[in-house]
């Protein structure tokens, strides 16, 4: 998770009004996301808290969000291999 997007958003709104943005989590809980990352069912309830200025794909760029034509997050997918990993052939 990079970081910086979190930090963002702890900087638009501060740490408790993050944490109360979003409902059922605690200042505390919401900085411990600084050092584990944000959990990816999160990040569309930050992306709404913060008005679009962070989004999904800044918290969570390994996760393949899903937008309708409007933008709004459908749904996500979890890569199964990191970027990069070829398949190898077997002889």
């Amino acid at each position: 998770m990079p970081k910086h997007a979190l930090e963002k958003a702890i900087a638009l709104l501060g740490l408790t009004g993050l944490a109360r943005a979003l409902g059922d989590i605690s200042a505390p809980g919401v900085a411990k996301w600084l050092k584990n990352g944000v959990p990816r069912e999160r990040c569309t309830a930050i992306e709404a808290a913060t008005s679009g200025a962070v989004r999904c794909e800044d918290l969570r760029p390994e996760v393949d969000w899903l937008r309708d034509d409007a933008g709004v997050v459908t749904g996500y997918h979890v890569r199964v291999e990191p970027p990069g990993v070829t398949e190898q052939k077997v002889a």
